[in-house]
């Protein structure tokens, strides 16, 4: 897929909440510069399941014909949302993640849509949401919200960090994203005792710390975390930190910190194996309970095109496997 090279890519389905991505993309789209490929992606599994008796002949001719309809309405959305963004749409037969999965490898930015904070649409169901974030090779935002604010100096970009390499690449895209926007940098460390009080139960008749120790202990990691990711401020010296160092579950703190934010950003270490911050249930939960668009950066973006198609064939063998 050279031709989406540097491109922000937008999947696309008939839904409501598809065409809100279909919206925040073009924006994006031309607050970089950048052509729009409106990608919409025909299930060669479930189009064989469909296909009436009889009609293998010109079955798929009429699908491609139908979808790319609804393809071209789409980018005439893109063209009245964001006057001046050049777009062009694709149709293509395939497994959508292996498909997202491979254009992730050459676009710049690729943008789901969902249908709200606790379903997601379908070619992001389940294990394919999972699977298009984990092994994507180019930052996704997973755009949640219809008629999402974009970032402004009155809508703030909002980034977890946890001090890894992870949370970096998190932090450098978010940064990048604020200092181009003028909006303000909210960056966020989460932390809490769970599991803390059963550790020291075997202890606590032979002196065990104070409370407020435990506490210290406790959040030490997360400002660290925090300290770090304010040397942001050398390579962007005009950009407005806000840091915050919060106590409670990941997800929660993440979705209460980014109410009333254009963008929260989380970082994964790629090829599946995701950072504290987005691991499994968390991933999911950050995506559904965020009331604003969720950007999911790997820790490495780009790879060779076969390493890509590896990936995207794997993933694609293992979310049919969970499904």
């Amino acid at each position: 897929m050279d031709d989406m090279t540097g491109r922000v890519v937008v999947g696309y389905d008939p839904s409501e909440h598809s065409r809100s991505a279909v919206r925040w993309a073009a924006t994006e789209a031309v607050r970089r510069g950048t052509p729009l490929t409106v990608l919409h992606v025909v299930d060669d599994g479930g189009f064989a399941g469909r296909m009436p008796l009889g009609m293998a002949d010109y079955w798929p001719a009429m699908i491609l014909e139908q979808a790319g309809k609804r393809t071209t309405e789409a980018a005439e959305l893109a063209a009245r949302s964001a006057p001046g963004v050049a777009v062009d749409v694709k149709v293509l037969f395939g497994s959508v993640p292996r498909v997202l999965i491979e254009a992730s490898g050459t676009a710049e930015l690729l943008v789901l849509g969902t249908r709200g904070r606790r379903e997601v649409v379908d070619f992001c169901l389940g294990s394919v949401a999972h699977t298009v974030t984990a092994h994507a090779r180019c930052p996704v935002v997973i755009a949640a919200e219809q008629d999402a604010p974009t970032p402004s100096p009155d809508h703030p970009v909002v980034v977890g960090v946890d001090g890894s390499s992870s949370s970096d690449a998190a932090l450098a895209f978010a940064a990048r994203t604020a200092a181009a926007t003028d909006a303000p940098l909210v960056v966020v460390s989460a932390w809490s005792t769970a599991g803390v009080d059963t550790w020291l139960v075997p202890y606590s008749d032979q002196g065990a710390p104070a409370p407020d120790e435990i506490l210290d202990w406790a959040s030490g990691p997360a400002r660290e975390a925090a300290d770090h990711a304010e040397q942001i401020r050398d390579r962007y010296p005009d950009l407005v930190v806000r840091p915050q160092v919060l106590r409670g579950p990941t997800v929660r703190v993440l979705a209460e910190a980014a109410r009333g934010a254009a963008l929260l950003v989380v970082g994964t270490r790629g090829r599946g194996s995701l950072s504290n911050l987005v691991l499994g249930s968390v991933s999911h939960g950050v995506i559904r309970a965020a009331h604003c668009p969720v950007a999911v950066v790997a820790h490495e973006h780009r790879t060779t095109a076969a390493t890509v198609k590896a990936a995207a064939s794997d993933a694609a063998t293992s979310g049919a496997t969970r499904n």
